[in-house]
């Protein structure tokens, strides 16, 4: 196992080990960021709204994994437990980026560009994004 898979592997031990955050943006030891996602956790009357917080989890993997293997940009897994994923760090997501008053305008409309072009090869593609929303798309 190579240093920077074991570091990972430490880093996702530690987080779940730590108090219950359903996602929680981590750092290994040697600097390299990831998304750890967990099952959700509610009290059980939510379930009636909400649903199975188990199957919802089971779902949003396998849509990821569908997504990743149709090469559209989503992160990649790094590792994954029966109630868990890592994720990479894909960058700053759109409604951070263009909230940041030190970015020129013509930077955020770029960016703004390239996700509707995003989002135009998606459904060009007969694949459908659930609600397109800055706070979900990385730049």
């Amino acid at each position: 196992m190579t240093q920077r898979v074991s570091d990972l592997y430490h880093t996702v031990e530690t987080a779940l080990r730590a108090s219950y955050r359903r996602v929680v943006l981590c750092q290994t030891a040697s600097g390299d960021r990831f998304w750890l996602k967990r099952v959700e956790r509610f009290a059980p009357h939510l379930w009636l709204v909400k649903g199975c917080p188990k199957a919802a989890f089971a779902r949003d993997r396998t849509s990821h994994r569908y997504l990743w293997n149709k090469s559209v940009p989503v992160p990649r897994i790094l590792a994954e437990g029966s109630d868990f994923i890592a994720v990479e760090d894909a960058g700053l997501s759109l409604t951070r980026f263009c909230r940041d008053r030190s970015r020129e305008l013509c930077r955020k409309q770029t960016a703004g560009r390239a996700a509707g072009r995003a989002l135009a090869r998606l459904h060009a593609s007969d694949l459908a994004h659930g609600r397109p929303a800055f706070r979900d798309m990385c730049w």
